[in-house]
């Protein structure tokens, strides 16, 4: 299927490691003019070099998604370069394992700040340049926190629970200009940033799946990049899991255990 992406201009925040560079190189290789931004211009050199090498071209662009005015700067440098931005992926995020009495004030705002404050302030930014154009897609990366959260991850649950929130309240208010907003909430994905937790609870963690295996970033990319084109057009205002079925029964694992030899061996993911 052609997703249309040939001459739209796609950004990714958070797009230098795991789930936002697999979400950028599928955009670049649908044919859509794609920036990664990130931080660490190191990392996001390291990043469009590895797509090259693939046949993909991925653009760097050094940014702190918490500096608003360089927030700007890096939206009018865009259109300044290309003369729109069509698509933008609020991917960029943090957090980290706190039981609510080890919670300081500043684990608190850089969890809340790094997802929801930056989330909203991007998109406040963004909006103005898709409403002249009358056309735009954000994709927020919400999590499956937000469904059931992670007792000993309550600042980062509540962060991507407004995710979610803002994700319907955005789609609201942006829908008149032709400005469509989803989030999508992963289950545990193997990345960098994962690969100790899998390791240690690796069975555990399948157990709750249906498909009873875990995530790699490619198997997000391909439909988040599917949701920002218009075969997707009607679809607004929610949030879409991609999480392998977790916790879409009380007993996935029962259902593996029935099935015993018949069932198909799916491959590990570390």
């Amino acid at each position: 299927m052609d997703l249309g992406m040939k001459g739209r201009v796609a950004v990714v925040t958070g797009g230098g490691t795991g789930i936002g560079k697999a979400v950028a190189a599928e955009f670049a290789a649908e044919g859509a003019t794609t920036y990664i931004l990130g931080r660490r211009q190191e990392m996001l050199d390291e990043a469009a070099a590895e797509a090259k090498d693939k046949g993909v071209t991925l653009i760097p662009y050094a940014l702190d998604v918490l500096d608003n005015a360089a927030v700007e700067k890096c939206v009018n440098d865009i259109v300044a370069a290309h003369g729109r931005v069509d698509i933008w992926v609020n991917n960029a995020g943090f957090g980290y394992a706190k039981m609510i009495e080890d919670v300081e004030e500043e684990d608190w705002f850089k969890t809340i700040d790094t997802n929801l404050k930056s989330t909203f302030f991007v998109t406040k930014t963004v909006a103005r340049q898709m409403k002249k154009q009358k056309y735009g897609v954000f994709i927020n990366a919400a999590s499956m926190a937000v469904y059931m959260p992670l007792a000993g991850n309550s600042v980062y649950a509540a962060a991507k629970s407004g995710i979610a929130s803002f994700t319907r309240t955005f789609a609201a208010e942006l829908a008149p200009y032709g400005i469509r907003v989803l989030s999508y909430s992963p289950g545990m994905v193997a990345t960098a940033m994962s690969k100790r937790h899998i390791a240690r609870d690796y069975d555990k963690l399948v157990n709750t799946m249906a498909l009873h295996r875990l995530g790699t970033p490619e198997d997000l990319a391909k439909p988040i990049v599917f949701f920002a084109s218009e075969a997707a057009g009607y679809m607004t205002g929610i949030d879409i899991p991609l999480a392998g079925g977790r916790y879409c029964s009380q007993n996935n694992e029962d259902m593996w255990v029935k099935a015993g030899a018949d069932a198909i061996v799916p491959e590990k993911v570390i």
